[in-house]
């Protein structure tokens, strides 16, 4: 079972909540695993949509970044349930910053992704926290796509803007990568070990090598 059909089933049978749940899905066979009396399905290129609705109260997602990107514009409180890649660390930060709650892929069961959802729903401090990330985030001097369209014109007015390009792309390929460097602290390493080796033979050798005295005492 994918995760996310496993996520929409743990909502359907158990608990039951006075708020409608938005599945926002493509696949057809999705559709059983939500419940119909508290739950409507929208189409996943329209799930922004949904999320800028002032009246969303919570978030449930993977922890992507476009995804915690658009919760945290629109500061709506994450309920994050990673399963692969960056998502874990994605929801460790933004449960750190306060606006998420996370439940490891592993320790997902209907009572703590309620358990879950209650404790986003009803304690404002989530909420809030959304808010204040969301009024970071949209603090800037211009609109995104007006940034955008402004350093696309700079680089075509200045014939590609050569001097932005990142030097890194001349480099090449060993060094880009650094191997260079590893193989050098490798080698470092392993001269260090062969000294240090050889040194102590050498002192252990001159300990067994030691003539032992043969003088008595005369009586």
């Amino acid at each position: 079972m994918q995760p996310a059909k496993k996520n929409l089933k743990l909502v359907k049978n158990k608990h039951t909540f006075k708020h409608t749940i938005f599945a926002p899905s493509d696949d057809e066979r999705a559709k059983s695993a939500t419940n119909p009396n508290s739950s409507l399905r929208c189409d996943g290129r329209r799930s922004r949509k949904v999320v800028a609705h002032p009246n969303i109260r919570a978030f449930i997602t993977h922890g992507g970044v476009s995804s915690l990107i658009e919760a945290v514009y629109f500061g709506v409180p994450v309920v994050g349930l990673p399963s692969f890649a960056d998502q874990e660390n994605n929801l460790a930060t933004a449960v750190k910053r306060g606006y998420a709650v996370s439940i490891l892929m592993k320790d997902i069961t209907e009572d703590s992704l309620y358990k879950a959802l209650q404790e986003v729903l009803n304690k404002p401090k989530y909420k809030q926290n959304a808010l204040k990330m969301s009024k970071l985030m949209r603090d800037q001097p211009m609109k995104p796509i007006d940034s955008a369209i402004y350093w696309i014109e700079y680089v075509i007015r200045h014939r590609g803007a050569p001097y932005l390009r990142s030097a890194s792309l001349d480099l090449k390929w060993y060094q880009r990568e650094m191997l260079d460097i590893f193989s050098f602290l490798l080698t470092l390493v392993f001269v260090i070990f062969y000294f240090i080796r050889n040194l102590f033979g050498l002192i252990r050798k001159k300990k067994l090598t030691k003539p032992v005295s043969t003088d008595k005492k005369d009586k």
